[in-house]
């Protein structure tokens, strides 16, 4: 049995050799090739026999053939134990090819050198792809000259990061990691940019993103950056990418979505606005011209007392839409820039009591209680007609939806540089679905009275632009059955006028 052992080890060595997917060959002393395997064969495109009559110079492309001829002298002399290389070969077909090679010495059992064992692992198309790769480092480099675009390389098995001058430019700070370049991003884009780079890294996934960015100078800027994954021998060696400054960019874009934005609300306002003067406008007046007609024929018959209540109808009905016309008017004209503003120092209390004063007719009608506890002393700085037409709008709502024997309280206090004014009622209260109609122009929110008066709904709208315009603010607040609080806050001073020579 022992005496079979080394048989049986050469049947094992031969069925490895034969069966070997590495290309495999024994080259002897004079460097001829003696013996090869199936893969080596078809590695090089010739048959076995035709091998066996080659040398591996033959082989061999002419910029390595030196240094395979020293490693296999020193192979066959024990200066070396193992020989390994990349190399390009020159197939029988006149293409080249890259192999990476490991060379070692077989001995016989007096240790004296007989041949050299290669084996070859076709390395083509990762040599290709690093080629192509270079060749794309090398436009990167030059485009990122030409546009100052910063580029940067991570390598998986080192953890080291490389980055170009141009990142240092845009950062305004040097930097030796990845882990250091994420700390300028900001808060709530760091994630993004590191989840990004993770999936890159471990699961092959190429990103681009534009984030915000705070350089070293604390200057703020937007940047898109993307990184892509290189593979070698199958597995994510290194990731490369790509840093910009696209503030300008955003900044465009910014303009332009505002612009966007403010055309497609003038055009939404106009829509409305035809759309108001075709419903609010002709409805009402269809209702007037049947009343007058009524009136004015003589066959009706109509007695006295029925000509006063349908008089009294058109009343009301021309009232409601005087004060309809009196608020489109002005808004149309505070769209347009054409309303005046000419803010003034002003009284509160004076203000509040002529507008309650204007309304007495409705508040004694309704049997209500209107408090005016606004500090005499108390001053705004408020464009007087607008002031008065916010008070006389908000006031008359909180009149409307007032039960009879309700009671209303104007009152107002100072917070810095600006006062708060509040109109609170005791009426019906909004909803909050009602409450969030309140101030779109697009579902214009029209509710009746406690009498049924009818509302415009541009009032609330006309007043919360006039309060902007002020550079103030307005809030409601209301309950259901148990009454609604409006407060707004405008400034208290007003500024000073540039002084004029004579």
């Amino acid at each position: 049995m022992a005496d079979q052992a080394p048989d049986q080890d050469d049947h094992i060595f031969r069925k490895i050799f034969e069966t070997n997917l590495l290309g495999m060959a024994f080259i002897d002393s004079s460097h001829y090739i003696v013996k090869v395997n199936e893969a080596y064969c078809n590695l090089m495109g010739y048959t076995a026999k035709e091998l066996m009559s080659l040398r591996f110079s033959d082989i061999t492309h002419p910029d390595h053939l030196a240094a395979d001829q020293e490693a296999a002298r020193k192979l066959f002399q024990g200066e070396i134990p193992i020989y390994q290389t990349e190399k390009r070969y020159i197939r029988k077909d006149g293409q080249v090819i890259w192999g990476a090679i490991k060379v070692t010495v077989i001995r016989d059992q007096n240790r004296k050198p007989v041949n050299l064992i290669v084996m070859v692992e076709d390395i083509t198309d990762r040599k290709k792809m690093e080629l192509k790769l270079r060749e794309n480092a090398y436009l990167l480099s030059e485009v990122q000259k030409i546009s100052k675009v910063g580029g940067w390389e991570y390598e998986v098995a080192t953890g080291k990061s490389i980055f170009t001058s141009e990142v240092i430019d845009i950062l305004g700070a040097r930097i030796t990691d990845c882990e250091e370049a994420f700390q300028y991003f900001y808060p709530d884009h760091r994630m993004l940019v590191r989840e990004s780079f993770q999936k890159a890294l471990l699961k092959g996934e190429p990103y681009d993103v534009e984030v915000r960015f705070i350089d070293a100078r604390g200057k703020q800027l937007w940047v898109k950056t993307s990184g892509i994954p290189v593979y070698e021998d199958g597995k994510i060696a290194r990731i490369i990418g790509t840093i910009i400054d696209i503030t300008e960019r955003k900044h465009a874009e910014l303009e332009i979505k505002r612009m966007n934005i403010e055309l497609a609300e003038s055009n939404a306002t106009k829509d409305k606005f035809f759309s108001i003067i075709a419903h609010d406008l002709r409805s009402p007046f269809n209702a007037l011209l049947g009343m007058t007609q009524l009136i004015a024929n003589p066959e009706e018959n109509l007695s006295l007392e029925e000509t006063r209540q349908i008089a009294g109808r058109v009343n009301k009905l021309l009232t409601a839409q005087f004060d309809f016309l009196q608020n489109l008017l002005e808004w149309s004209r505070l769209q347009q820039g054409r309303m005046e503003f000419n803010p003034v120092t002003l009284n509160i209390h004076d203000i509040a009591s002529k507008v309650t004063d204007l309304l007495m007719g409705n508040i004694l009608r309704k049997e209500l209680e209107i408090l005016n506890h606004i500090d005499k002393n108390l001053s705004i700085c408020a464009d007087q007609e607008m002031i008065r037409s916010i008070f006389l709008n908000l006031i008359s709502n909180a009149i409307k939806f007032t039960h009879k024997n309700g009671k209303i309280t104007l009152g107002a206090r100072r917070e810095s540089d600006m006062v708060e004014i509040t109109i609170a009622d005791t009426g019906t209260g909004l909803s909050e679905d009602e409450l969030d109609k309140l101030f779109q122009l697009e579902t214009i929110f029209t509710k009746k009275g406690t009498d049924g008066e009818k509302g415009t709904g541009l009032g609330i709208i006309l007043c919360n632009e006039m309060i902007e315009k002020h550079g103030g603010t307005i809030e409601i607040d209301s309950e259901v059955n148990v009454g609604t609080t409006v407060k707004f806050c405008l400034p208290t001073r007003c500024p000073k006028q540039p002084a004029t020579s004579e």
